[in-house]
Protein backbone atom coordinates (compact mmCIF):
# COMPACT_ATOMS: atom_id res chain seq x y z
CA UNK A 1 0.00 0.00 0.00
CA UNK A 2 2.62 2.50 1.08
CA UNK A 3 4.25 1.42 -2.46
CA UNK A 4 1.78 2.04 -4.67
CA UNK A 5 0.85 5.39 -3.19
CA UNK A 6 4.11 6.40 -3.39
CA UNK A 7 4.38 5.53 -6.82
CA UNK A 8 1.02 7.48 -7.19
CA UNK A 9 2.84 10.85 -5.64
CA UNK A 10 5.52 10.71 -7.51
CA UNK A 11 3.73 10.95 -10.62
CA UNK A 12 1.16 13.73 -9.34
CA UNK A 13 4.64 15.98 -8.61
CA UNK A 14 6.37 14.92 -11.73
CA UNK A 15 3.42 17.12 -13.67
CA UNK A 16 4.90 20.37 -14.05
CA UNK A 17 2.57 21.45 -10.63
CA UNK A 18 -0.67 20.97 -12.86
CA UNK A 19 -3.10 20.60 -11.06
CA UNK A 20 -3.51 16.94 -11.99
CA UNK A 21 -5.39 14.37 -9.48
CA UNK A 22 -5.76 11.19 -9.26
CA UNK A 23 -9.15 9.64 -10.55
CA UNK A 24 -9.07 6.54 -8.77
CA UNK A 25 -6.89 4.36 -6.40
CA UNK A 26 -8.14 1.19 -5.04
CA UNK A 27 -6.36 -1.22 -3.63
CA UNK A 28 -7.99 -5.13 -3.51
CA UNK A 29 -5.88 -7.71 -1.72
CA UNK A 30 -7.07 -11.40 -2.36
CA UNK A 31 -5.43 -15.19 -1.16
CA UNK A 32 -3.67 -17.49 -3.07
CA UNK A 33 -1.65 -20.31 -2.57
CA UNK A 34 1.19 -19.71 -0.06
CA UNK A 35 1.22 -16.22 -1.05
CA UNK A 36 -0.11 -12.64 -0.37
CA UNK A 37 -1.32 -10.52 -4.06
CA UNK A 38 -2.31 -6.77 -3.54
CA UNK A 39 -3.09 -4.55 -6.39
CA UNK A 40 -3.45 -0.92 -6.41
CA UNK A 41 -4.63 0.68 -10.06
CA UNK A 42 -3.97 4.75 -10.36
CA UNK A 43 -6.13 6.63 -12.85
CA UNK A 44 -4.83 9.83 -13.64
CA UNK A 45 -6.33 11.89 -16.48
CA UNK A 46 -3.69 14.24 -18.69
CA UNK A 47 -3.92 17.35 -20.29
CA UNK A 48 -3.93 16.47 -23.68
CA UNK A 49 -7.14 14.22 -23.95
CA UNK A 50 -5.39 10.75 -22.35
CA UNK A 51 -6.05 8.62 -19.29
CA UNK A 52 -2.86 7.27 -17.87
CA UNK A 53 -3.71 3.71 -15.58
CA UNK A 54 -0.82 2.31 -13.25
CA UNK A 55 -1.19 -0.87 -12.49
CA UNK A 56 0.99 -2.30 -9.29
CA UNK A 57 1.06 -5.70 -8.41
CA UNK A 58 2.77 -6.94 -5.24
CA UNK A 59 3.73 -10.24 -4.22
CA UNK A 60 4.91 -11.80 -0.97
CA UNK A 61 5.43 -15.38 0.23
CA UNK A 62 3.33 -15.95 2.86
CA UNK A 63 4.07 -16.88 5.99
CA UNK A 64 8.02 -16.07 5.56
CA UNK A 65 9.68 -12.83 7.19
CA UNK A 66 12.72 -13.10 5.40
CA UNK A 67 10.98 -13.33 1.73
CA UNK A 68 11.52 -10.17 -0.59
CA UNK A 69 8.29 -8.89 -2.05
CA UNK A 70 8.11 -8.98 -5.60
CA UNK A 71 6.50 -5.59 -7.56
CA UNK A 72 5.11 -5.36 -10.80
CA UNK A 73 4.26 -2.24 -12.53
CA UNK A 74 2.03 -1.93 -15.57
CA UNK A 75 1.24 1.34 -17.31
CA UNK A 76 -1.23 1.80 -19.99
CA UNK A 77 -2.52 4.66 -21.95
CA UNK A 78 -5.76 5.00 -23.73
CA UNK A 79 -8.06 7.86 -25.62
CA UNK A 80 -10.45 9.20 -23.16
CA UNK A 81 -13.71 9.54 -24.80
CA UNK A 82 -13.33 12.95 -24.20
CA UNK A 83 -10.43 13.49 -26.70
CA UNK A 84 -11.44 15.79 -29.81
CA UNK A 85 -14.35 17.12 -27.90
CA UNK A 86 -14.70 20.85 -29.04
CA UNK A 87 -14.42 23.05 -26.53
CA UNK A 88 -17.87 24.68 -26.93
CA UNK A 89 -21.76 24.39 -25.74
CA UNK A 90 -24.00 22.48 -27.66
CA UNK A 91 -27.99 21.69 -27.72
CA UNK A 92 -26.83 19.28 -24.52
CA UNK A 93 -25.38 21.83 -22.22
CA UNK A 94 -28.53 23.87 -22.21
CA UNK A 95 -32.24 23.57 -20.77
CA UNK A 96 -34.45 24.48 -24.33
CA UNK A 97 -37.95 23.51 -22.86
CA UNK A 98 -40.29 26.27 -23.17
CA UNK A 99 -38.11 28.42 -25.09
CA UNK A 100 -37.99 29.69 -28.82
CA UNK A 101 -34.94 28.30 -30.44
CA UNK A 102 -33.62 30.28 -33.29
CA UNK A 103 -32.28 27.07 -35.51
CA UNK A 104 -29.78 27.86 -38.46
CA UNK A 105 -29.49 25.13 -40.84
CA UNK A 106 -28.20 24.58 -44.15
CA UNK A 107 -30.93 23.77 -46.18
CA UNK A 108 -29.45 24.55 -49.62
CA UNK A 109 -30.44 21.88 -51.01
CA UNK A 110 -30.95 20.88 -55.06
CA UNK A 111 -34.79 22.00 -56.88
CA UNK A 112 -35.91 20.88 -59.86
CA UNK A 113 -39.19 21.43 -60.87
CA UNK A 114 -40.26 22.69 -57.57
CA UNK A 115 -39.09 19.58 -55.81
CA UNK A 116 -36.07 18.16 -53.35
CA UNK A 117 -34.28 16.29 -55.74
CA UNK A 118 -31.63 15.47 -52.82
CA UNK A 119 -32.18 16.02 -49.27
CA UNK A 120 -29.13 14.97 -47.60
CA UNK A 121 -28.74 18.42 -46.14
CA UNK A 122 -31.82 17.83 -44.77
CA UNK A 123 -31.39 14.71 -42.81
CA UNK A 124 -28.17 15.76 -41.70
CA UNK A 125 -29.77 18.02 -39.30
CA UNK A 126 -32.66 15.91 -38.21
CA UNK A 127 -30.37 14.52 -35.01
CA UNK A 128 -30.56 18.39 -33.71
CA UNK A 129 -33.96 19.14 -35.05
CA UNK A 130 -35.75 16.02 -33.30
CA UNK A 131 -33.47 16.52 -30.18
CA UNK A 132 -34.88 20.08 -30.12
CA UNK A 133 -38.63 18.88 -30.18
CA UNK A 134 -37.69 16.16 -28.01
CA UNK A 135 -36.45 18.69 -25.33
CA UNK A 136 -40.04 20.47 -25.40
CA UNK A 137 -38.26 23.68 -27.43
CA UNK A 138 -40.22 25.41 -29.97
CA UNK A 139 -37.86 25.00 -33.16
CA UNK A 140 -37.43 28.27 -35.40
CA UNK A 141 -35.63 26.75 -38.03
CA UNK A 142 -33.95 29.44 -40.88
CA UNK A 143 -31.93 28.76 -44.24
CA UNK A 144 -30.75 30.17 -47.33
CA UNK A 145 -31.83 28.08 -50.25
CA UNK A 146 -29.41 29.07 -54.14
CA UNK A 147 -28.25 32.78 -54.51
CA UNK A 148 -31.50 35.40 -55.05
CA UNK A 149 -28.90 37.95 -53.93
CA UNK A 150 -30.88 39.84 -51.88
CA UNK A 151 -34.11 39.45 -53.81
CA UNK A 152 -37.24 37.14 -53.93
CA UNK A 153 -36.91 35.02 -56.45
CA UNK A 154 -40.08 32.40 -56.48
CA UNK A 155 -38.05 28.95 -57.59
CA UNK A 156 -35.70 29.74 -54.46
CA UNK A 157 -38.50 29.43 -51.53
CA UNK A 158 -38.29 27.01 -48.96
CA UNK A 159 -41.61 25.53 -49.54
CA UNK A 160 -40.64 22.14 -50.98
CA UNK A 161 -38.05 21.78 -48.14
CA UNK A 162 -40.95 22.58 -45.51
CA UNK A 163 -42.61 19.59 -47.17
CA UNK A 164 -39.88 16.94 -46.92
CA UNK A 165 -39.29 18.05 -43.53
CA UNK A 166 -42.66 17.28 -42.94
CA UNK A 167 -42.33 13.79 -44.31
CA UNK A 168 -39.17 13.19 -42.45
CA UNK A 169 -40.14 14.34 -39.06
CA UNK A 170 -43.31 12.90 -39.34
CA UNK A 171 -44.67 16.24 -38.36
CA UNK A 172 -46.51 19.25 -40.13
CA UNK A 173 -43.79 21.87 -40.14
CA UNK A 174 -45.03 25.18 -40.59
CA UNK A 175 -43.60 27.57 -43.25
CA UNK A 176 -43.82 31.67 -43.01
CA UNK A 177 -43.98 33.56 -46.02
CA UNK A 178 -41.17 35.95 -44.52
CA UNK A 179 -37.81 36.27 -42.04
CA UNK A 180 -38.65 38.37 -39.46
CA UNK A 181 -41.55 40.57 -38.85
CA UNK A 182 -45.26 40.91 -37.06
CA UNK A 183 -46.59 37.56 -39.48
CA UNK A 184 -43.54 35.66 -38.35
CA UNK A 185 -44.12 36.95 -34.35
CA UNK A 186 -48.01 35.56 -34.54
CA UNK A 187 -46.88 32.82 -36.14
CA UNK A 188 -44.37 31.62 -33.59
CA UNK A 189 -46.93 32.97 -30.69
CA UNK A 190 -49.20 30.16 -31.65
CA UNK A 191 -46.20 27.23 -31.11
CA UNK A 192 -46.59 24.58 -28.73
CA UNK A 193 -43.53 22.62 -26.95
CA UNK A 194 -42.08 20.36 -29.65
CA UNK A 195 -43.35 22.23 -33.33
CA UNK A 196 -41.24 23.20 -35.89
CA UNK A 197 -41.49 26.09 -38.18
CA UNK A 198 -39.45 26.96 -41.02
CA UNK A 199 -38.79 30.47 -42.22
CA UNK A 200 -38.40 31.77 -45.60
CA UNK A 201 -34.89 31.87 -47.89
CA UNK A 202 -33.02 34.28 -45.14
CA UNK A 203 -31.22 35.76 -48.30
CA UNK A 204 -33.94 37.43 -49.62
CA UNK A 205 -32.65 39.79 -47.72
CA UNK A 206 -29.57 42.16 -48.59
CA UNK A 207 -28.87 42.88 -45.17
CA UNK A 208 -28.35 39.03 -44.80
CA UNK A 209 -25.30 38.50 -46.47
CA UNK A 210 -24.38 41.73 -45.55
CA UNK A 211 -24.55 40.96 -41.88
CA UNK A 212 -26.56 44.13 -41.27
CA UNK A 213 -26.98 44.62 -37.38
CA UNK A 214 -30.65 45.42 -37.88
CA UNK A 215 -31.65 41.83 -39.55
CA UNK A 216 -29.22 39.90 -37.07
CA UNK A 217 -31.31 41.88 -34.24
CA UNK A 218 -34.59 41.28 -36.08
CA UNK A 219 -34.11 37.46 -36.06
CA UNK A 220 -32.56 37.70 -32.22
CA UNK A 221 -36.01 39.20 -31.43
CA UNK A 222 -37.52 36.19 -32.31
CA UNK A 223 -35.87 33.59 -30.09
CA UNK A 224 -34.55 33.06 -26.59
CA UNK A 225 -31.57 31.16 -27.74
CA UNK A 226 -29.19 30.69 -31.29
CA UNK A 227 -28.97 27.16 -32.13
CA UNK A 228 -25.95 27.01 -35.34
CA UNK A 229 -25.99 23.82 -37.02
CA UNK A 230 -25.63 25.01 -40.39
CA UNK A 231 -21.81 24.19 -40.61
CA UNK A 232 -21.83 24.56 -44.58
CA UNK A 233 -22.27 28.21 -44.23
CA UNK A 234 -20.73 28.68 -40.77
CA UNK A 235 -17.50 30.25 -42.83
CA UNK A 236 -19.20 33.22 -43.52
CA UNK A 237 -19.93 36.25 -41.49
CA UNK A 238 -24.07 36.96 -42.25
CA UNK A 239 -26.51 38.31 -39.62
CA UNK A 240 -27.95 34.19 -39.56
CA UNK A 241 -25.28 32.78 -38.95
CA UNK A 242 -22.83 35.78 -36.55
CA UNK A 243 -24.30 38.73 -36.59
CA UNK A 244 -27.51 37.39 -34.65
CA UNK A 245 -25.13 35.33 -32.09
CA UNK A 246 -24.49 38.46 -30.63
CA UNK A 247 -27.74 38.82 -29.17
CA UNK A 248 -28.72 35.12 -27.61
CA UNK A 249 -27.43 32.89 -25.99
CA UNK A 250 -25.69 30.76 -28.50
CA UNK A 251 -24.30 26.94 -28.89
CA UNK A 252 -23.54 24.57 -31.99
CA UNK A 253 -25.79 21.86 -33.14
CA UNK A 254 -24.95 18.21 -33.58
CA UNK A 255 -23.89 18.33 -36.99
CA UNK A 256 -21.45 21.25 -36.33
CA UNK A 257 -20.12 19.25 -33.44
CA UNK A 258 -19.60 16.41 -35.42
CA UNK A 259 -18.28 18.26 -38.40
CA UNK A 260 -15.40 20.13 -36.28
CA UNK A 261 -14.76 16.52 -33.95
CA UNK A 262 -14.26 14.87 -37.11
CA UNK A 263 -12.19 17.78 -38.57
CA UNK A 264 -10.04 18.72 -35.21
CA UNK A 265 -8.84 14.78 -35.70
CA UNK A 266 -8.02 15.04 -39.00
CA UNK A 267 -5.65 18.10 -38.79
CA UNK A 268 -4.56 17.18 -35.56
CA UNK A 269 -3.42 13.62 -35.34
CA UNK A 270 -4.24 12.99 -39.66
CA UNK A 271 -3.16 9.45 -40.63
CA UNK A 272 -0.40 9.07 -44.05
CA UNK A 273 -0.29 9.76 -45.95
CA UNK A 274 -2.81 12.51 -45.61
CA UNK A 275 -4.70 13.47 -48.76
CA UNK A 276 -7.28 16.92 -48.74
CA UNK A 277 -9.22 17.99 -51.78
CA UNK A 278 -10.62 21.37 -52.51
CA UNK A 279 -13.47 21.86 -54.70
CA UNK A 280 -16.01 25.10 -54.81
CA UNK A 281 -16.19 27.66 -56.98
CA UNK A 282 -14.00 30.67 -55.35
CA UNK A 283 -10.45 31.03 -54.41
CA UNK A 284 -11.15 33.38 -52.14
CA UNK A 285 -13.94 31.51 -49.48
CA UNK A 286 -11.17 28.87 -49.73
CA UNK A 287 -8.36 30.57 -48.67
CA UNK A 288 -7.28 30.55 -45.50
CA UNK A 289 -7.87 26.36 -45.59
CA UNK A 290 -5.86 25.92 -48.48
CA UNK A 291 -2.84 28.44 -46.57
CA UNK A 292 -3.46 25.94 -43.34
CA UNK A 293 -3.51 22.66 -45.50
CA UNK A 294 -0.50 23.00 -47.49
CA UNK A 295 1.33 22.65 -43.71
CA UNK A 296 -0.72 19.45 -42.82
CA UNK A 297 -1.13 17.39 -45.74
CA UNK A 298 1.01 15.42 -48.09
CA UNK A 299 -1.25 15.65 -51.01
CA UNK A 300 -3.71 18.30 -52.12
CA UNK A 301 -5.91 18.03 -55.04
CA UNK A 302 -7.65 20.90 -56.63
CA UNK A 303 -10.90 20.83 -58.15
CA UNK A 304 -14.40 22.45 -58.87
CA UNK A 305 -14.91 25.93 -60.07
CA UNK A 306 -12.25 27.04 -58.35
CA UNK A 307 -9.55 25.23 -60.25
CA UNK A 308 -9.55 27.25 -63.60
CA UNK A 309 -7.77 30.35 -61.57
CA UNK A 310 -4.92 27.73 -61.33
CA UNK A 311 -4.93 26.98 -64.71
CA UNK A 312 -5.03 30.32 -65.70
CA UNK A 313 -2.31 30.81 -63.31
CA UNK A 314 -0.43 28.15 -65.29
CA UNK A 315 -0.65 30.36 -68.24
CA UNK A 316 -3.53 27.95 -70.09
CA UNK A 317 -6.71 29.67 -71.59
CA UNK A 318 -9.74 28.74 -69.86
CA UNK A 319 -12.31 30.49 -72.22
CA UNK A 320 -15.83 31.66 -70.44
CA UNK A 321 -14.88 29.33 -67.46
CA UNK A 322 -15.12 30.58 -63.62
CA UNK A 323 -12.21 33.26 -63.04
CA UNK A 324 -11.12 35.35 -60.25
CA UNK A 325 -8.70 37.58 -62.10
CA UNK A 326 -7.46 38.85 -58.68
CA UNK A 327 -6.82 35.68 -57.64
CA UNK A 328 -4.47 34.67 -60.01
CA UNK A 329 -1.13 35.85 -58.00
CA UNK A 330 -2.90 34.17 -55.00
CA UNK A 331 -2.95 30.99 -56.83
CA UNK A 332 0.53 31.09 -57.94
CA UNK A 333 1.78 31.73 -54.79
CA UNK A 334 -0.26 28.48 -53.67
CA UNK A 335 1.22 26.32 -56.13
CA UNK A 336 5.20 27.66 -55.29
CA UNK A 337 4.41 27.11 -51.40
CA UNK A 338 3.14 23.85 -52.15
CA UNK A 339 6.10 22.83 -54.24
CA UNK A 340 8.86 24.40 -51.25
CA UNK A 341 7.28 22.16 -48.50
CA UNK A 342 7.05 19.26 -50.72
CA UNK A 343 3.09 18.73 -51.19
CA UNK A 344 1.79 16.97 -54.13
CA UNK A 345 -0.11 19.67 -56.04
CA UNK A 346 -2.83 17.91 -58.18
CA UNK A 347 -4.74 19.61 -60.51
CA UNK A 348 -7.21 18.72 -63.48
CA UNK A 349 -5.32 17.87 -66.78
CA UNK A 350 -8.28 17.46 -68.43
CA UNK A 351 -12.23 18.83 -68.81
CA UNK A 352 -15.86 18.77 -69.84
CA UNK A 353 -16.42 21.63 -71.73
CA UNK A 354 -19.66 22.87 -72.85
CA UNK A 355 -20.29 25.87 -75.20
CA UNK A 356 -23.08 26.89 -72.92
CA UNK A 357 -23.71 26.19 -69.11
CA UNK A 358 -27.42 24.46 -70.39
CA UNK A 359 -29.06 21.06 -70.54
CA UNK A 360 -29.02 21.04 -74.42
CA UNK A 361 -25.52 22.54 -75.03
CA UNK A 362 -22.77 21.10 -77.25
CA UNK A 363 -20.17 19.28 -74.75
CA UNK A 364 -16.65 17.24 -75.27
CA UNK A 365 -13.43 16.46 -73.51
CA UNK A 366 -10.63 18.48 -74.08
CA UNK A 367 -6.91 18.91 -72.34
CA UNK A 368 -6.75 21.61 -69.73
CA UNK A 369 -4.49 23.33 -71.62
CA UNK A 370 -7.22 22.73 -74.75
CA UNK A 371 -10.42 25.17 -73.88
CA UNK A 372 -12.02 26.84 -76.38
CA UNK A 373 -11.94 30.59 -76.01
CA UNK A 374 -15.72 30.63 -75.79
CA UNK A 375 -16.23 27.58 -74.10
CA UNK A 376 -16.17 26.99 -70.79
CA UNK A 377 -15.14 24.33 -68.21
CA UNK A 378 -17.54 22.44 -66.12
CA UNK A 379 -16.53 19.13 -65.05
CA UNK A 380 -13.03 17.44 -64.21
CA UNK A 381 -12.51 14.51 -67.51
CA UNK A 382 -11.95 11.30 -67.43
CA UNK A 383 -7.72 11.34 -67.21
CA UNK A 384 -8.31 13.30 -64.46
CA UNK A 385 -10.37 11.46 -62.51
CA UNK A 386 -7.88 7.85 -63.17
CA UNK A 387 -4.95 10.43 -61.88
CA UNK A 388 -7.21 11.33 -58.64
Amino acid sequence: YRFSRCVCWQYLTSTHNRRTYARCFTVTTFPVTNSIHRVAVIGVPLFNGFLHAFIISYTKERGNAHSSPTYSLWSLKWESPARNRMNKKTVRDIDVKGKRVFCRVDFNVPMQDGAVTDDTRIRAALPTIQYLMEQGAKVILASHLGRPKGKVVEEMRLNAVAERLSELLGKRVVKTDEAYGDAVKAAIAEMNEGDVLLLENVRFYPGEEKNDPELAKAFAELADVYVNDAFGAAHRAHASTEGIAHHLPAVAGFLMEKEIEVLGKALSNPDRPFTAIIGGAKVKDKIGVIENLLDKVDTLIIGGGLAYTFVKALGHEIGKSLLEEDKIELAKSFMEKAKEKGVNFYMPVDAVVADDFSNDANKKVVNIDEIPSDWEGLDIGPKTRELY
